[in-house]
This record gives structure tokens, sequence and C-alpha cells, in this order.
């Protein structure tokens, strides 16, 4: 049986082991470029609370664990493993181009209603998926509604 101590003990040393095998990369900084154009850092692993996606531009979002409630980017993820497919060992990439994204995230950070959502679902879906990404959502909206 363990006890808490010894509970404790052991996440604490996996967490230890978890944060040692992250790998960052950071980016050359150019002595010539202005400060707007320097990130001095770019890292691979996506802040506490958050998890990374692609928009099918190649953008980067760092979005809230909290957003995996919303019925919106529930959709969005099954659309893209049905674009996709589910792999592991790859970024997480969405059919979608990132002024939509941008839109989603900035709805859901206002939590927007349910009705605001469900407009999305119909309306924002079709135009800013992929075309393979849109005939599965117009076949789950037939079968919706």
């Amino acid at each position: 049986m363990l006890t808490p101590k010894r509970l404790l003990e052991m996440a604490r040393k996996w967490q230890k082991r978890a944060t040692l095998g992250r790998k960052r990369i950071t980016w050359m900084i150019n002595k010539d470029a202005s400060p707007d154009q320097v990130t001095a850092k770019n890292t691979l692993v996506a802040d506490r609370g958050h998890f990374v996606v692609y928009s099918s531009e190649g953008k980067r979002f760092m979005v809230p664990l909290a957003f995996l409630n919303s019925g919106v980017f529930q959709e969005l993820l099954r659309l893209a493993e049905e674009e996709f497919g589910f792999s592991g060992d790859g970024p997480i990439l969405l059919p979608c181009d990132a002024v939509f994204l941008e839109y989603v995230l900035s709805l859901l950070k206002r939590r927007g209603s349910e009705d605001a959502e469900r407009e999305m679902l119909i309306s924002g879906f079709m135009r800013h998926c992929s075309k393979s990404a849109m005939r599965s959502v117009e076949h789950s909206q037939q079968l919706v509604f």
C-alpha cells in the first residue's frame, strides 16, 4: 500500500523527469534585426494549461485546455481527425484557416453563448474549412436537423 507521502515523492520524481525530457528550440537572433522582428525564444512546449494546434496554413495557436469542453472546438477536432487522421507523433492540424481559428478562439475567450456557437457551426465552417471537411459538416447538419 502506498502512503500519501510516498505517492507525493513519486509524483515529484516523475514531474522532474517530464520537465527534463522536454525539448526547447531557440531561434538564432539576427544582430541586424529590429526589436519588432526578433523573437527571443520559440518553444515546442505549450504553457501550463494549454495545448498547441496549427491552422491549415501552418499558423501556431496556443489554446487553453478549458476550450476542449466547447462544442465548436470539439467539432473542429473531429473534423481534423476525419481530414488528417490521428497521429500521436505530430502536431494537431485543424482544417480551417488562421482567420477563422482566431475568430473561434476570441469567441470562446469572451464566453460566447451556445446560440453563437451553434450559428458558427452552421455558417462559419462552410466558408473556412477545407472542402472534404465541409462535406462532413454538411452531412452532420443534415443528421441534426
